[in-house]
């Protein structure tokens, strides 16, 4: 007790190294008031307490998982830990029966992605499944018609509630961020009476600057600042942001701190963002990964990259364009609903996936979705499909699930030239910009 008594809120608590998406990892020095502050700000926005429970699948060097097992803790509730093999989680989750449930996005676009497969398996599948997930976020949003009732009692039989014994039957509260992630996913998981708050923060902010939670949720943003965080927009779109749980430097790199903190407190996150009327605030890309085509064109790849991988085919699509007359896209097949779609379509594939035609022109269809909502110098002209998803171990992946970018180009620099020099143009339709 002596010992902790004579720790102050400016001693350091903790350096965490960044996953180093954009270059060499850097290590944040933490102080036990940036992480206080964060704490105080945090916890009563998340209903939670004892009886309560987390299933925590998140990689414990992560900050964001040592603040979920120190908020956990803090209430009085239980936590269950990843047994570290990704295919049993869905059993795990049967057993810990949490009311939490931090993630990336993966897991839940992988569940929606499954429901999804089964209900295209039967006649009329997508159509039922996509009135179900409308009846469903009516239901959500206190909208529901009295004519609509009874289907969606029966939604909740057929769909809704076996979706939440999939994630144990108790989860009220379910955080992501770290990554985009699909309108689409947020939708269906609402209408099964899974909420998901979608949240931003870095570790340059011990963790949390904006969330969306049960007071205050707009889908499709990350939330509004939480307590004693200042959040504004720079000319050039980067996202600043300014409070306590702001660090004070990167471990012995004073060059690197002053790139992102300014005088006057601001820390310069190197995204890009927008504010709404009501403070709630939209991510739309990274300004390091913006991409400058050889015409002037600014893209944002995140937002064509996501639109891609919303199906349920696609695992990662990585755009690449820069000083280029036009983007291209590298991307990986999630070889499980690939192969579930052959079996139902009783189509046998050949090896490697990446060289049939058919699978190519599954990847094409969604291409071509993708491509649809975009002005024409953001469409993908061409794409090569790799024989092999992303992974951590091969140094693709950060520990959470980010795609090192500079990494993921390096690697496939002849493959990026190849599209380039052989012309395989897509050519685009008309587009609604």
């Amino acid at each position: 007790m002596a010992r902790a008594g004579e720790v102050g809120p400016a001693d350091l608590a903790t350096i965490i190294y960044t996953s180093g998406t954009t270059g060499l990892p850097k290590g944040c020095r933490l102080t036990h008031g940036n992480l206080l502050a964060v704490q105080r700000a945090s916890v009563p926005l998340v209903d939670g307490g004892p009886g309560d429970s987390t299933y925590l699948y998140l990689p414990l060097a992560h900050l964001l998982a040592q603040l979920i097992e120190f908020t956990t803790l803090i209430e009085g509730g239980a936590l269950t830990f990843f047994g570290g093999r990704v295919e049993d989680v869905v059993a795990e989750l049967a057993e810990a029966r949490p009311t939490h449930l931090p993630s990336v996005p993966r897991l839940f676009e992988k569940v929606r992605s499954f429901v999804l497969s089964l209900a295209e398996g039967r006649e009329g599948g997508r159509e039922r499944f996509e009135e179900a997930v409308r009846i469903g976020v009516l239901a959500a949003d206190g909208a529901l018609p009295p004519e609509l009732r009874d289907a969606c009692e029966a939604a909740d039989k057929a769909l809704y509630g076996l979706v939440r014994q999939a994630l144990g039957g108790r989860v009220r509260c379910a955080i992501t961020g770290g990554a985009p992630i699909a309108p689409d996913t947020i939708d269906f998981l609402r209408a099964c009476g899974v909420p998901v708050y979608e949240g931003y923060g870095m570790t340059e902010s011990a963790g949390v600057l904006t969330l969306n939670h049960p007071g205050a949720v707009r889908p499709g943003t990350v939330g509004r600042p939480v307590d004693g965080v200042e959040i504004r927009v720079a000319g050039d779109g980067e996202v600043l942001a300014r409070g306590a749980m702001v660090f004070d430097g990167y471990h012995n790199d004073p060059g690197a701190t002053r790139d992102v903190l300014d005088a006057e407190g601001w820390l310069h996150t190197g995204d890009l963002g927008s504010l709404d009327e009501d403070g709630y605030l939209t991510i739309t890309g990274r300004k390091k990964d913006l991409i400058i085509t050889s015409g002037g064109k600014n893209l944002t790849p995140s937002l064509v990259e996501l639109a891609v991988q919303n199906s349920r085919f696609v695992s990662r699509a990585v755009l690449v364009g820069d000083r280029r007359p036009y983007p291209v896209a590298l991307v990986t097949l999630d070889a499980e609903e690939v192969a579930g779609w052959a079996a139902r379509e009783g189509v046998r594939l050949s090896e490697p996936l990446s060289r049939d035609e058919r699978v190519r022109a599954l990847v094409q269809e969604a291409v071509d979705t993708a491509n649809a909502t975009f002005s024409r110098p953001a469409r993908i002209r061409a794409f090569a499909l790799l024989d092999e998803d992303f992974t951590v171990a091969d140094g693709l992946l950060t520990p959470s699930l980010k795609v090192r970018r500079q990494a993921v180009t390096e690697r496939y620099a002849e493959t990026v030239e190849k599209l380039y020099e052989t012309g395989q143009r897509y050519e685009p339709g008309p587009s609604r910009a």
